[in-house]
């Protein structure tokens, strides 16, 4: 969740500014409400912390919220959502594993597979490996040249 999404979706309510950007104002109750409410709604619903603040312009009261942006992705209410031009789309299963591994810079052939032995890879699988890797200039002539008996 960005700053703009904020500012959509709770503008009229938290900023207290038109759409103009001109302060309307806040009363004590709804300041007093919103100080407290906002910063919970948004960790309760998103699982992250955001700055809410209390500012005046031309003595009227109006909230900032400062959503810093996060490197790995945030759910809304445990789900994750990309936004593909105009519209927003749910992204689940392997897009989902795909959008987190993004998000870390890793992609699917560097992580580990738990349990997995020499003794499971086929010497024939190994030998493409080491030639596709000299191709492509991932592995060097040395590197290549290590024990692989299974």
């Amino acid at each position: 969740m960005d700053l703009r999404i904020c500012k959509c979706v709770w503008r009229d309510t938290l900023y207290r500014k038109n759409d103009n950007g001109d302060v309307v104002g806040l009363s004590d109750k709804d300041r007093k409400k919103l100080l407290e409410s906002i910063p919970n709604k948004i960790t309760d619903t998103i699982g992250i912390v955001a700055d809410v603040n209390l500012l005046y312009e031309n003595e009227l009261q109006y909230i900032e919220i400062i959503v810093d942006k996060y490197p790995s992705l945030i759910s809304y209410h445990g789900k994750y959502f990309y936004r593909s031009g105009s519209t927003m789309r749910t992204i689940t299963g392997k897009e989902l594993d795909k959008a987190i591994l993004k998000s870390q810079g890793r992609t699917w052939d560097g992580m580990p597979i738990p349990k997995l032995q020499v003794t499971d890879l086929r010497k024939e699988a190994i030998d493409l490996f080491k030639e596709k890797a000299l191709r492509r200039h991932r592995l060097t002539e040395e590197e290549t040249r290590v024990d692989d008996t299974i």
